[in-house]
């Protein structure tokens, strides 16, 4: 999965963000974080959307564009993601095991 970081300018409405939620859900994004700002004079907004998705971020700026209070949209950042790494945790028993098989092994020095 990639994350994608836009920075978005819009008409600070009262449903402004509940369509660009929406929108981003609907266009199968996940929302990883979201950051707004009120411009002085609170007429508009400047808002720092990261979302993840399999899907192209085309899909999702188009739409967005769409919206009748988004102003602009800037793709700012794309992050692939690798795959995560999983860590076993093992038995207090086996790591004892393991450790007494260790230092048998070692030759003793004369």
């Amino acid at each position: 999965m990639k994350q994608h970081r836009l920075t978005i300018i819009a008409d600070n409405q009262p449903t402004m963000l509940e369509q660009l939620l929406r929108v981003t859900r609907y266009r199968g994004f996940k929302v990883v974080s979201l950051s707004m700002q009120v411009s002085q004079q609170a007429d508009s907004a400047s808002l720092q959307l990261t979302v993840k998705s399999e899907r192209s971020i085309s899909l999702l700026l188009n739409q967005l564009l769409k919206l009748v209070d988004i102003k602009q949209v800037n793709e700012d950042l794309t992050i692939a993601e690798s795959e995560p790494i999983v860590l076993q945790q093992s038995e207090p028993e086996q790591l004892l095991t393991e450790a007494m098989v260790t230092t048998n092994n070692i030759p003793a020095q004369a």
